[in-house]
């Protein structure tokens, strides 16, 4: 199972504990960087770097990131 979590997310096992992080395009963020639907907003969403106004926007600055723990029982064999 954490095999196929881990080709969509960040994923750590912790004491027992299962950390999930997702990172995804925000369009709010990216309209708060001026951005609006188009080719940029396309670019970004798929990881690249856009330029508006000779300011660079990398695709961190316009992920939003949601963090997951889940508690694992004792799995039996």
């Amino acid at each position: 199972m954490r095999e196929i979590l881990k080709k969509h997310y960040d994923v750590k096992l912790d004491k027992g504990t299962l950390q999930i992080t997702e990172k995804k395009f925000s369009p709010r963020l990216a309209e708060s960087y001026g951005i609006c639907e188009g080719p940029l907003f396309g670019r970004l969403a798929q990881g690249e770097s856009v330029i508006i106004d000779g300011k660079t926007i990398n695709p961190e600055m316009v992920y939003e990131i949601n963090k997951r723990a889940i508690k694992l029982g004792k799995l039996n064999d």
